[in-house]
């Protein structure tokens, strides 16, 4: 059933492609560790009896029989290695993963992907030396690298590199970097970098955290080189890079042969760069020389630098020709840096050429420096963007950026969301639908909390008081009932919805059955988004479908079944004093026709008029889904609960969290709460939790800053 690729078997050509088929057709999962040869024993073995395009689950915390001893893992093949759910992997110190596949002529695609582990002072390693397919792709994704090279280890955190294969099939090759932590003490190694000669590379690097704390020996953060003749695509957006550097925080470098030229394209989208020491290192820093590079540089925050954005040529060694740098440089918030933005003459006409337009510049020692400084383009704010602090530097209400950036949503790939992965287009007061704010974060979402106290609460429902909300019968507000705001469990708590009193001009959290009391001590964690896509009102037509869902039809949730949505009752949505009770556990489904739905649980048809306010988004690191696993899942109480695994609110007790349940969930209460013991949160249910359970789960970076003083 296991297939071994021998390299030192000569095969022909025809019997690598049929191999490639066999290999195809017998891709499967497996789990390590198993009772099963070859996964009895160590990862190595596991891995080396994998056909291409199989997955290898690891299912431990502590992995101590990785191989040989000393030596890091070696992907000889196309395959996924991945966290099984509910597990966290963590290598043995020193050991990393390394990728170098040997692969067949072939016009197939490949793909290499690493997910879930936790390196300790060891790289993760990437070659397309050996390929000689279409296109080879590596994916890297929710990775944790930990490294002091205080000792004078000069590890990295991933490095690629790619050279040309001569052979029928020169490949192209694809990265995705997203979402993975590197955390960094002494020595000059990088979060990323891409060395590409005499070949193509395109891809994305998202949603990385980089925390580099040394104030004079950072060497970069990402760096990109493209030499030989090669070049590359890259989409470099919403990373959160904190340190001070001597290179650069995010750099790209020019290495062309003397005589041809070949043309780059990159894009640096809603990055938030912040040193480590004020006044230390290179933000964005490009060095042109031999190849031209084509780039739009947008919407990124970068505070305290000594120069923020650098468009130069070369220093090292001198270019023999430039070849032109064209940027677009639009809604980048530039504040207390020594230098803002940097040119010089490869940047400057005749030979190359910068955009820049609704910048915002404030407290930099010069807004505009080099040998061929650029001048203030239309939309240039000179003013105080208002920031929540230099270390975090979101916008406070009342900041002059907030919508007054550039909308490129026409561009290719600009994002829909921002650093922190919020929807990035929202409507702005006199400034109209779909507006975007000046820098990587978007304001005006509000996070917060209630819990019933005699004073607040009467009946069934405990008021809210909220300026998102007061005297606002359009709002839409979302809630989950949170055990660590309060004093009571699910079971103690009915269905609730939400609705607003025209006397009071207030919102209030109800349950749905009127005969029961709100309890004193309930809690809920509540939510108010700002209006604009994603955001909207879902009623039930009259006469009602004679069915236990109704479908939702909106651009933000047609045809995205990867989208994560939450659902809150809405008893009357205008605000009118007689509104519709849906006394029944809600979820949410996606079927026929490309549509989600919501449905009654235990299977009841949906009343004429009733209600749901609605927020839908593409998932990111604050937004997920949380599958429930007997890995993840322990009794609690009467009932059961499911372990979140997201390291962003790993030890955050003041974190709010909204939740909703898909269908898989069955008709069943639940509700959320802090675990002081495991440090985590968690869904309980006093219904059971059933393996396979799916639920929504939101969150906002911005409000754990908030509430802890730091990001996690």
């Amino acid at each position: 059933m296991y297939r071994v690729l021998n390299k030192s078997t000569p095969l022909s050509v025809s019997a690598l492609l049929l191999m490639v088929l066999s290999f195809k057709a017998y891709a499967f999962t497996v789990t390590w560790p198993s009772s099963t040869a070859p996964c009895n024993t160590t990862v190595q073995a596991c891995v080396n009896g994998l056909s291409t395009n199989s997955t290898l689950l690891i299912a431990a915390n502590e992995v101590t029989a990785i191989g040989a001893v000393g030596a890091a893992l070696i992907l000889p093949r196309p395959i996924t290695l991945e966290a099984a759910v509910g597990y966290r992997p963590v290598f043995p110190v020193g050991i990393g993963i390394s990728s170098d596949p040997l692969l067949p002529r072939s016009r197939a695609t490949f793909t290499v992907r690493i997910a879930g582990i936790t390196l300790r002072d060891a790289a993760i390693t990437l070659r397309s030396n050996q390929a000689e397919c279409s296109l080879l792709k590596f994916y890297v994704e929710r990775m944790r690298l930990l490294i002091d090279n205080s000792s004078g280890n000069s590890s990295s955190g991933i490095d690629f590199e790619g050279r040309q294969v001569f052979s029928y099939f020169q490949p192209s090759v694809h990265l995705e970097i997203n979402d993975n932590e590197y955390r960094r003490r002494g020595g000059p190694g990088s979060f990323l970098r891409v060395d590409v000669r005499e070949t193509g590379l395109g891809g994305h690097v998202s949603f990385n955290r980089v925390r580099i704390p040394d104030s004079i020996d950072s060497d970069y953060g990402i760096h990109a080189i493209a030499s030989g003749g090669s070049s590359f695509s890259l989409f470099v957006t919403r990373n959160d890079i904190r340190g001070s550097f001597v290179h650069g925080g995010i750099c790209a470098v020019s290495h062309g042969p003397l005589g041809s030229e070949t043309r780059s394209e990159l894009n640096f989208f809603h990055n938030v760069l912040t040193p480590t020491v004020w006044g230390v290192g290179t933000a964005i820093c490009i060095q042109g020389g031999e190849d031209a590079f084509d780039m739009a540089i947008a919407h990124n925050t970068i505070v305290d630098f000594e120069k923020a954005i650098a468009l130069t040529s070369r220093p090292t060694p001198a270019p023999s020709v430039l070849r032109p740098i064209q940027a677009l440089v639009v809604g980048n918030l530039l504040a207390h840096n020594g230098m803002a933005l940097v040119r010089d003459a490869i940047a400057a006409p005749p030979i190359g050429y910068v955009s820049n337009s609704n910048n915002l510049f404030f407290a930099n020692g010069s807004n505009f420096g080099g040998a061929a400084p650029a001048t203030a383009g239309a939309g240039t704010m000179f003013t105080d963007p208002l920031l929540y602090s230099r270390d975090y530097p979101y916008l406070r209400g009342g900041s002059p950026a907030i919508g007054r950036g550039l909308n490129l949503s026409s561009y290719t790939e600009f994002p829909g969301l921002d650093a922190d992965g919020s929807r990035r287009l929202k409507a702005v007061a006199g400034g109209g639908p779909n507006t975007i704010d000046v820098g990587a974060y978007e304001y005006g979402d509000n996070w917060f909390n209630v819990r019933a106290n005699a004073v607040n609460s009467m009946g069934n429902a405990v008021a809210v008081s909220h300026p998102s909300l007061d005297g606002l019968p359009a709002a839409r507000l979302l809630t989950t009932p949170n055990f660590s705001r309060g004093l009571y469990y699910a079971e103690s708590n009915s269905i609730f919805g939400v609705f607003y009193k025209d006397g009071s001009l207030r919102w209030s959290i109800f349950n749905q059955n009127p005969v029961l009391g709100m309890p004193i001590g309930a809690g809920y964690s509540l939510m108010t988004a700002a209006a604009g896509d994603g955001l909207f009102l879902h009623q039930v037509a009259s006469p009602a479908p004679a069915s236990a869902e109704t479908i939702l039809d909106n651009v933000a949730t047609n045809n995205k079944p990867n989208n994560v949505i939450a659902i809150t009752s809405n008893w009357n949505p205008t605000g009118a004093a007689l509104g519709v009770y849906n006394n029944h556990n809600t979820a949410l489904a996606y079927g026929a026709g490309g549509r989600w739905r919501i449905r009654n649980s235990d299977g009841a048809g949906v009343a004429a008029a009733s209600a749901f306010n609605v927020y839908a988004q593409p998932p990111g690191p604050n937004a997920f889904r949380q599958v429930a696993r007997a890995s993840n899942i322990r009794p609690m109480l009467a009932g059961a609960e499911t372990r979140i695994d997201n390291t962003r609110l790993d030890g955050v007790r003041c974190a709010e969290l909204m939740v909703t349940p898909l269908s898989t969930f069955g008709n069943r209460r639940f509700d959320v709460h802090f675990d002081d013991p495991t440090q985590r949160w968690w869904i309980y249910s006093p219904d059971g939790m059933p393996d396979g359970a799916e639920f929504n789960v939101l969150f906002s970076p911005r409000q754990i800053v908030e509430c802890h003083g730091s990001a996690p």
